[in-house]
């Protein structure tokens, strides 16, 4: 089966929606049956789920500090807002990103993070926040690097799309009595 670009699948798609477009040459396209994959087309028009499209999103964020600081390593608000907002439309949509699969549950058992808000009860989810001033992607080998933000992820309101993103905490590998652990960071 030959392969179809996006351009003629969308083409094709909108002859089959009644709009006309004048054919020199009919036989090239005949055999439309057997060059597009049916499958595939509906797969790039079908991207998003009939809940994401009856309500788009519409994030709201609380709690995010004015600067936070990890170690030696201080964020600026935009930065530790930029984490938590990629942490929670990741969440919202189901996606994962890198070899950790982030933003993914935080469980808090080693109580590193304390004085949670009321808004920081439920599940609550890391996401790397990187030194370089980047929001994290997953396709660097060296990332996600040692600091986390952690987030509350509110479900989206079916009706409104409304869905909160609270600022549960900072926290580092650095300094943590072992690799897998943290420590919490400061923020104000």
């Amino acid at each position: 089966m030959k392969p179809v670009s996006f351009l003629t699948a969308a083409l094709f798609f909108s002859l089959g929606q009644s709009l006309v477009v004048p054919v020199e040459d009919v036989t090239e396209i005949s055999n439309i049956e057997d060059s597009i994959d049916l499958s595939e087309l509906e797969g790039i028009l079908e991207d998003r789920s009939l809940e994401d499209r009856a309500v788009r999103p519409k994030f709201t964020y609380h709690g995010f500090p004015r600067s936070a600081t990890c170690a030696k390593h201080t964020y600026s608000k935009a930065q530790v807002h930029d984490a938590g907002e990629q942490a929670g439309k990741l969440q919202t949509r189901n996606k994962k990103l890198g070899k950790g699969k982030y933003p993914h549950v935080y469980h808090n058992r080693g109580r590193e993070i304390k004085n949670f808000e009321k808004k920081c009860r439920g599940p609550l989810y890391e996401f790397p926040i990187l030194q370089n001033k980047k929001v994290y992607f997953g396709t660097n080998p060296d990332d996600p690097g040692t600091d986390r933000v952690v987030v509350n992820v509110s479900k989206k309101n079916k009706k409104t799309g409304k869905v909160d993103v609270t600022f549960c905490g900072l926290m580092t590998h650095t300094g943590a009595k072992n690799g897998g652990a943290f420590v919490q960071c400061h923020w104000k």
